[in-house]
């Protein structure tokens, strides 16, 4: 049956522009034209949504699985790296600690060698110390046997100055027997023949008092010479008891740092005791340093090996990375070819549809902003969509084009804005890479504002959307 001619043309023009009248008056091929085409658009309007999720979702994978494939390509460069210096830094402190452990057995036999050598020295000082101790006791005998003999040369002073006193007498008795024999002589001179045998004995008497006169004088010399080495002894005997004072002062000086050299000695010697067991157990913990830096290479060669499965793990996840690239771009690019497909009546969604794209787009573009200040606030970057093409919203824009002209002005605009968004997110990453965290608060403050602006221009665009709706005309 022919659909055409004066009758069915108003329903022919209204399906072709799949307007909503009554089809009843329709033929029955006209009405069921109608409803098929309606029902591929619904299903088309299905696909566009399931798609847009679909690449949506791709995206963020895509960003998740590129953030995470560079970041395991640093963490496998720098375990590597880390792998080989630790390999290194193991193999150096094995031969270090071999090392260290020869030149501490010699330091302990050194101590050990040390140790005997003190005792030794310690023995004698010991030894010493005694020998000084009898001299000490010696000497202070001697200074006292030194004062006896000083008194005892006092006392033989007074005994010689007593017999020149008995001397002095002698001498004056002898010059006055003398003196008696010499006038006995005379007065026996005068008795003539009588006197004679008197003048004999006077004379006797005479001569005995010379020779006692004589005598004493001699003893008299002898006696000073006496008294004069006495007096000589005695000033010896005092220097000496005085040399002998200082000596033994000395003697007790020496003693007493003798004694001090012999506690010192003896703490050198515990602490030397200590030593030596303190280098037996570094000596112990040196070998134990030795044998942990050999497992630790063992462990490095294993890491070597692990950080060479990371490696490939991180190509496998390349390898995975690049289908889901080309997924999400097929992806894109069919929604774009449906966006086109959508400037035919038969396949263009309704405003209503349209409108709930927006209000989902204004959702990602809040989370978005969300995500940017919890990068600036925690002052660390993390994965963000940087592609103004591939967010939430991006995707839909780029894959619609508006037939209203007013719709279309506003459009525009909010893809340029739309566009300059996401680049406050590359200017934030740069800044915390910089670690300069007061210029990204500066710059997400700028993009809050921003958002602000672009907000506006969402919800005019929805406000114009919904008078176009109430005009019956299509966005």
């Amino acid at each position: 049956m022919a659909l055409s001619g004066k009758k069915y043309g108003g329903y022919v023009k209204s399906v072709a522009e799949m307007k909503a009248v009554d089809y009843s008056k329709a033929t029955p091929e006209i009405k069921e034209v109608y409803e098929r085409l309606q029902t591929g658009r619904k299903q088309l309007e299905e696909i566009l949504a399931k798609n847009l999720k679909a690449v949506m979702q791709i995206s963020s994978i895509d960003l998740t699985l590129d953030t995470e494939v560079k970041e395991m390509e640093e963490i496998s460069a720098k375990v590597a790296e880390s792998t080989q210096y630790i390999h290194q830094a193991a193999a150096q402190t094995t031969m270090v600690a071999g090392e260290v452990a020869k030149a501490h057995e010699g330091l302990t036999n050194t101590i050990v060698e040390a140790s005997g050598e003190t005792e030794t020295v310690y023995d004698k000082i010991r030894d010493g110390q005694q020998q000084l101790t009898e001299i000490r006791s010696l000497s202070t005998s001697t200074i006292e046997e030194s004062k006896n003999m000083e008194r005892d040369m006092d006392e033989l002073l007074d005994v010689i100055q007593h017999m020149n006193e008995v001397i002095s007498g002698i001498t004056a008795i002898s010059d006055q027997t003398n003196l008696l024999a010499l006038n006995a002589s005379i007065e026996a001179a005068r008795a003539g023949e009588a006197g004679r045998g008197f003048a004999v004995v006077a004379e006797e008497i005479r001569q005995l008092a010379e020779q006692t006169k004589q005598l004493t004088g001699n003893m008299g010399d002898f006696v000073e010479g006496i008294r004069g080495a006495s007096q000589k002894s005695s000033s010896s005997v005092s220097g000496t008891i005085e040399a002998l004072g200082n000596i033994n002062e000395k003697i007790n000086l020496v003693w007493k740092i003798n004694e001090e050299n012999q506690q010192s000695l003896g703490r050198i010697t515990d602490s030397i005791s200590s030593l030596a067991a303190v280098s037996e157990e570094i000596s112990s913990s040196t070998d134990e340093l030795e044998n942990q830096a050999s497992k630790i290479e063992e462990q490095c060669e294993g890491l070597k090996g692990d950080a060479a499965k990371l490696q490939r793990v991180n190509s496998f996840l390349e390898s995975v990375v690049s289908p889901i690239m080309e997924t999400e771009t097929t992806l894109d690019e069919a929604v774009k070819l449906m966006g086109q497909m959508g400037k035919d009546a038969f396949y263009s969604l309704d405003n209503r549809d349209f409108v709930s794209y927006i209000e989902s787009g204004i959702g990602a573009h809040e989370n978005w902003l969300t995500a940017l200040k919890d990068m600036v606030d925690a002052q660390e970057i993390r994965p963000l969509q940087l592609d103004a093409a591939k967010c939430g919203f991006g995707h839909f824009y780029y894959a619609m084009e508006p037939q209203s002209e007013e719709v279309k002005q506003i459009w525009r605009i909010i893809g340029e804005k739309h566009k300059a968004f996401h680049g406050y997110g590359s200017r934030v990453t740069k800044a915390l890479f910089d670690e300069n965290y007061g210029e990204a608060q500066k710059i997400y403050a700028e993009a809050e504002s921003h958002s602000t602006d672009l907000l506006a221009d969402l919800k005019k665009l929805k406000e114009t959307v919904a008078n176009l709706t109430q005009q019956q005309r299509r966005f």
